[in-house]
């Protein structure tokens, strides 16, 4: 079986020369589950099943979720208290930016196999309050590997243009890559 990993233009060249890295598991659900599961250290690649229905709103939802969920999270990481999270409206965070999907072929350290969920939320300290539907999602084939993937083991299939408009609105572009 096949999986895809979604990354940025800024780490593409590190991941050619060095493989797709593990990097923190930021929310304590997530390790808590993971770490049941087998997962050892608080790190992983975050993957899904290349053969999956909806890859195309897959990829979506997960550029969303670095410019409307992450940069919540990131500040709602780093405070002791509560956040109302209407207050941020639908604004999307970052710019016009360039991802690439890569097919892993190959792999070794495989923890188990999740069905990830993106969905609004109606409480207003839920980082997903007032996220925009369109992105959601309730049956993700979701992957985590423990361990760093090496470059022989995936190619780059598909370069993701992506603008960001003064709406809060993503725009998409998808051409497959040539090397």
């Amino acid at each position: 079986m096949d999986y895809l990993h979604l990354t940025s233009k800024e780490s593409i060249k590190s991941i050619l020369k060095n493989g797709i890295i593990p990097t923190h598991i930021d929310l304590p659900h997530h390790w808590e589950s993971f770490h049941r599961d087998g997962l050892t250290e608080r790190k992983c690649v975050y993957l899904w099943n290349g053969e999956s229905y909806n890859n195309t709103k897959f990829i979506k939802d997960m550029i969303y979720t670095k410019m409307f969920i992450q940069p919540r999270n990131k500040l709602y990481n780093h405070i002791d208290v509560e956040i109302d999270f209407r207050q941020f409206g639908k604004k999307l965070y970052g710019e016009d930016m360039i991802f690439y999907l890569l097919r892993v072929h190959e792999l070794n350290n495989e923890i188990g196999s999740y069905i990830h969920v993106q969905e609004p939320s109606d409480d207003i300290y839920n980082t997903i309050t007032m996220m925009n539907d369109k992105y959601a999602h309730d049956d993700k084939p979701l992957v985590i590997n423990g361990k760093t993937i090496k470059s022989n083991q995936f190619n780059i299939v598909e370069r993701i243009n992506v603008r960001l408009y003064k709406t809060h609105q993503l725009g998409f572009t998808f051409a497959k890559y040539k090397n």
